[in-house]
């Protein structure tokens, strides 16, 4: 599987965040179907700012009624993934634990302090070759425990004041929504699985998360944990000069990726409506 590694996909999130908010806004039966509580009520959406946060917009209604709305954008439920986490604070703070990743650090800091964009790109490959076998050390590297605090940390507890993940399938023009709680994966965590990592394609900077629990069969959900450097390694050379609306920097980061997105979809029970859009 290809990933994006040039903030396309953030900008392509960001923009549908806001054709979401119109249709609720413009759509009543959508609304009401994807949100039963806003039935007979006078509400209104609006769209969220900043990447910090995991409610990328609200909805007020009558009754002191708030809800915290997280939009995920796909071109088809069917295919591709989704980010649930992209943070480098985790990567900031356990950066004792990628001595071979600091090691590239190192060398990038290096070819950066040349002046010419030629010779820096000169480096490219030579430096993406030596990231992703860095990444796929720090992976294997992984223990159960700093997964288990991991997951915790940046994937269930910022949503866990979300009250719908609302998920708009392109492709068909529907729009889902099911309540964060429900997934598979959150469940599991809580009866006490343990998540493991496997190498199951070619991705040196991506793992599958499982869960195990002794006497059971594992279990997996779609989640991939990947340690990638998040706008490339052109950007983290500085090779993007004089490239418009290109990233200049670009830094390690973790991201948790959601594949199998229909099947996440099913296991939920998640509302659907066709919207068109």
């Amino acid at each position: 599987m290809a990933y994006k590694t040039d903030g396309s996909s953030h900008r392509n999130g960001v923009a549908n965040e806001g054709d979401v908010v119109k249709i609720l806004n413009n759509n009543r039966h959508a609304a009401e179907k994807l949100f039963p509580v806003l039935e007979g009520k006078t509400f209104m959406a609006q769209k969220k700012g900043g990447t910090r946060q995991k409610s990328d917009a609200n909805i007020t209604a009558d009754g002191d009624i708030q809800l915290e709305v997280s939009i995920k954008r796909k071109t088809s439920a069917k295919t591709g993934s989704f980010d649930w986490v992209n943070t480098g604070t985790a990567y900031a703070h356990n950066r004792g634990m990628f001595p071979h990743i600091h090691d590239v650090e190192k060398e990038v800091k290096s070819i950066r302090k040349l002046n010419s964009v030629g010779d820096r790109k000169i480096h490219k490959e030579r430096i993406r070759r030596e990231y992703n076998e860095a990444s796929s050390k720090g992976l294997d590297g992984l223990t159960t425990s700093f997964l288990r605090n991991f997951l915790q940390e940046y994937f269930i507890n910022p949503y866990s004041d979300i009250d719908g993940v609302v998920v708009a399938d392109k492709k068909s023009g529907s729009l889902y929504n099911f309540d964060f709680r429900d997934h598979p994966a959150v469940r599991l965590l809580q009866k006490g699985y343990d998540p493991y990592l496997i190498n199951a394609g070619k991705s040196a900077t991506s793992r599958k998360i499982i869960f195990r629990k002794e006497g059971l069969e594992d279990e997996e959900h779609g989640l991939r944990i990947r340690l990638v450097t998040n706008n490339g390694i052109g950007a983290w050379l500085g090779c993007n000069e004089g490239r418009k609306n290109k990233n200049q920097n670009s830094s390690p980061v973790f991201k948790i990726q959601q594949d199998a997105v229909h099947k996440l979809l099913e296991s939920t029970n998640a509302i659907v409506v066709k919207t068109g859009a």
